[in-house]
């Protein structure tokens, strides 16, 4: 069987470990950098080069990407630095496994408080609405953890590729909910290009399997293209434009539209493949063709709005290409 391309909407497990590869290819470089730099300071990097063997050797914790971003912010902070800290606590992520057995609530034990208020700023990127997540309820957190494990068993039954490429994309699942009962403070899950493979989903939301796998598929794809634009953007914007489309009822800037076609395009084909696998019951099949319309919609409306406002870049122009070739056969919203 021919292997999907690097730009096909298609699951591939192998594509997102090679994508995973070539990040930490690049992370171990600058590990090496920052040893230079700590050793000049007369900072022991002996800790760091550790983690810098891990990320060398195979798949490290996505805890490592959150914590090198400390690392660096220490080393480039003028006053008051603590970059001996942030190399403990990056050493600390790097002795994790590379995947965690279960989603654990924002405020277990095993996330340390610098673990989490760095994750936190890390996510909180809108000056204009602040996003500050807290822990779930136990019981939100209890039920959320088996609508995770209801979503993959059913994914398992009805699509084991997407299932395999699920493990390598979100190794980490972490379980907030809203700061508070403002709308403005609500969201259903999140993932960040400056965090890989993590993704952080609203436990306070009740989901069905088929809408848990629409959540997931949503922030894997979001991961997956963020690896596929590790060498370069998807537009040429410098992030000033903001434009409108069904994603979202605010303008949002270009990439995040461009993401938004990409993700609601897989998860209409996520959604496709199950239908088409006859492995679902008919309320399934049926909430299934729900989700998988509704992504389509949306994600056709972003691909117009994305080809009617952005300046790609050559990788930009083969995956709106190859959103096109897949979004234009399908038949319009009735």
């Amino acid at each position: 069987m021919t292997a999907p391309s690097p730009i096909s909407l298609l699951p591939d497990a192998a594509r997102a470990a090679s994508r995973d590869a070539a990040w930490r290819a690049r992370l171990v470089v600058s590990f090496d950098y920052l040893a230079e730099v700590l050793a000049a300071r007369g900072i022991a990097a002996d800790r760091l080069l550790d983690a810098r063997s891990k990320a060398a050797d195979g798949p490290v914790s996505p805890w490592v990407s959150c914590l090198y971003s400390l690392l660096v912010a220490e080393i480039s902070r003028a006053e008051g630095a603590n970059p001996g800290e942030a190399v403990a606590a990056l050493a600390e992520a790097a002795a994790r496994p590379a995947r965690e057995t279960a989603p654990a609530p924002l405020d277990d034990a095993g996330i340390s408080p610098v673990w989490r208020a760095q994750f936190l700023r890390l996510i909180d990127t809108d000056r204009e609405l602040p996003f500050r997540p807290v822990a779930p309820s136990p019981a939100d957190a209890e039920r959320c953890v088996g609508e995770i494990a209801a979503a993959l068993d059913l994914l398992d039954r009805a699509d084991p590729l997407f299932r395999a490429e699920l493990d390598e994309l979100l190794r980490v699942v972490v379980l907030g909910a809203p700061e508070t009962a403002d709308s403005r403070d609500d969201f259903g899950a999140c993932s960040t290009f400056f965090m890989r493979e993590l993704v952080l989903i609203n436990a306070a939301r009740r989901r069905s399997p088929v809408r848990m796998i629409d959540t997931l598929v949503h922030e894997a794809s979001h991961v997956l293209l963020f690896g596929l634009a590790l060498d370069q953007p998807l537009t040429t914007d410098k992030g000033e434009a903001r434009i409108r489309s069904a994603a979202r009822d605010d303008p949002r800037p270009l990439e995040g539209v461009f993401h938004a076609a990409f993700v609601m395009a897989r998860v209409h084909l996520a959604m496709t493949r199950m239908i088409a696998s006859g492995r679902l019951t008919p309320a399934e099949a049926g909430e299934a063709a729900e989700r998988r319309d509704r992504n389509g919609e949306v994600a056709r409306d972003a691909l117009a709005a994305v080809a009617g406002h952005a300046s790609l870049t050559p990788l930009g122009a083969k995956i709106v290409e190859a959103l096109g070739d897949y979004l234009a056969p399908l038949p319009a919203a009735a």
